[in-house]
């Protein structure tokens, strides 16, 4: 016999109104005129823009929360943008930031902004609606798709805002799945009678095909090209084939609930967390069961390796096997799920601090304050849209109570001198060529001196500044002529972009 057991109470009851401990300041019809709270450091001229996108809950349709980008720590506070309510996990991409937020305290429903990357400025806005304040996004192929809590899917222009199509999902009533979209299909599910997950085509709208499972909530589907997975209450896991919607495997229990996680595909593995009888390792191929794991929050994986958060310890473990690499517990209130990129482990407090530790060893290599608490993912009602970090182009995103706040690379930049040494005879001359080598992050012109030249000698750079942009590289030539007696002594050459300043030094003998 199935026992039907609830992992949580029902939020799908209408009328029901959630608990809201937030008062929002501001509504949406301001925020869409652009009158909100935006605050923060000027952008860097060279606000990383490449190809590396963001495009659903946890990063990517694995959900792995691991980034393929440049950003690396120290870090700095590029803009907060401010909505007055609970902001969802963003989607990054062409750079642009997407999020939804729930902006009006006396009225349903969420709104979504499409935000400068460089510097949180509003290009466009939408009001999303539906009951309740949940909502969700995903990103492909130049659409921005919007899924709130009544079923209303809808994909808009990320370039302009403009609307292409709206589709209301058929058959079920309460709507917590966020969607991934990949490679022309969404996918999502719902709840209410059972539970459907949806296929739907990104550029019409029209559903593909629907398969049942059990109870639909919460669980955002891992997407590849040959599998669809979900995963709900009491291990009720399922994989279908992406293109028909075939069952491929189905992973059951002795009960079934309310309630679903987002699973994660990495290491070979599918893994499943479960709030009723616990979390599981699966075999993707086969939904058959190899091993158990602990996490809170969606784990994030990169390099073989494993970032787990759970009871406010960060655990580092190798997925061949062995213990703990490393664990770190911070400020003792972690509670975001971890997100992984360039060898930095990025973790949210609900101190308001966010940390950056190293992927192999666990060492802080930054920390800072967002300005407000990081609010823990809550995948168990629908007070407020799904939320967590988010990573791509160079920029980190931290939604908090209130809005977000964006941190990128501190622009920097390298100064070598070749060669580092001149000999050169008395009244004579000689070369060394200065290479400047700019970070991901620095767009700027840098202005050159030298310093420690004798009366009796000259020294002169050709040219005296220049100008570097996002990992650039440019040059100066140090020309030498010695006036004076045999003796060594040091040229130092200075660049400054602004207050970062590095130097480079060359050593000059002179001969007789």
């Amino acid at each position: 016999m199935v026992h039907r057991r609830k992992g949580r109470p029902d939020p799908h009851r209408r009328g029901r109104t959630p608990a809201r401990t937030l008062r929002f300041g501001l509504i949406a019809s301001w925020a869409a005129a652009g009158l909100f709270g935006l605050s923060g450091i000027a952008a860097p001229a060279g606000a990383v823009t490449g190809s590396d996108a963001a495009v659903a809950y946890q990063g990517d349709a694995l959900h792995d929360g691991a980034q393929s980008d440049v950003l690396a720590p120290p870090l700095t506070k590029l803009w907060s943008a401010g909505f007055g309510g609970p902001t969802s996990y963003p989607v990054i991409a062409g750079a642009v930031a997407y999020v939804t937020a729930a902006t009006n305290p006396s009225a349903y429903g969420t709104t979504l902004f499409a935000l400068d990357l460089a510097t949180g400025a509003v290009r466009w806005s939408a009001p999303l609606g539906g009951t309740y304040f949940w909502s969700a996004l995903a990103y492909d192929g130049g659409r921005v798709f919007s899924l709130d809590y009544d079923g209303q899917l809808r994909a808009f222009d990320a370039a302009t805002g403009g609307s292409v199509w709206t589709t209301q999902l058929p058959g079920q009533s309460a709507f917590t799945s966020a969607p991934t979209a990949s490679n022309g299909t969404l996918y999502t599910g719902g709840a209410g009678s059972g539970g459907t997950l949806y296929a739907v085509d990104e550029t019409t709208g029209a559903v593909k095909w629907t398969a049942p499972v059990a109870n639909g909530d919460e669980s955002s589907p891992v997407v590849t090209s040959t599998a669809v997975y979900v995963s709900y209450a009491c291990e009720q896991a399922y994989a279908f084939d992406p293109a028909s919607g075939a069952l491929l495997w189905h992973h059951t229990s002795s009960c079934e609930g309310g309630g679903g996680r987002t699973p994660v595909l990495a290491g070979g593995r599918l893994w499943v967390r479960d709030p009723v009888l616990g979390n599981v390792e699966l075999d993707p191929g086969t939904g058959s069961a190899v091993g158990s794991f602990a996490a809170g929050p969606a784990p994030a994986f990169s390099s073989g390796a494993g970032y787990f958060l759970s009871g406010g310890v960060l655990t580092a473990q190798s997925l061949s096997g062995g213990g703990a690499s490393w664990t770190f517990s911070g400020d003792g209130q972690l509670d975001s799920a971890p997100l992984v990129a360039n060898g930095v482990v990025y973790e949210g407090s609900a101190s308001g601090t966010l940390f950056a530790l190293s992927a192999l060893t666990g060492a802080v290599l930054w920390s800072g304050p967002v300005g407000a608490p990081v609010p823990a993912p809550d995948e168990q009602n629908v007070s407020q849209p799904l939320t967590g970090l988010a990573i791509g182009q160079g920029t980190l995103l931290v939604p908090t109570g209130t809005g977000v706040v964006a941190f990128t690379g501190t622009p920097d930049f390298a100064m070598t001198a070749q060669p580092a040494q001149l000999r050169i005879q008395k009244n004579h001359n000689a070369t060394s060529t200065i290479t400047l080598t700019a970070n991901a992050f620095l767009s700027a012109t840098v202005q050159l001196s030298v310093t420690g030249v004798p009366a009796s000698d000259k020294a002169t750079l050709n040219p005296t500044s220049v100008v570097l942009g996002p990992s650039a590289t440019a040059t100066s030539v140090l020309s030498v002529t010695a006036g004076h007696t045999a003796g060594t002594l040091t040229l130092v050459v200075h660049g400054c972009a602004g207050v970062t300043c590095h130097s480079a030094s060359v050593v000059v003998t002179v001969t007789s």
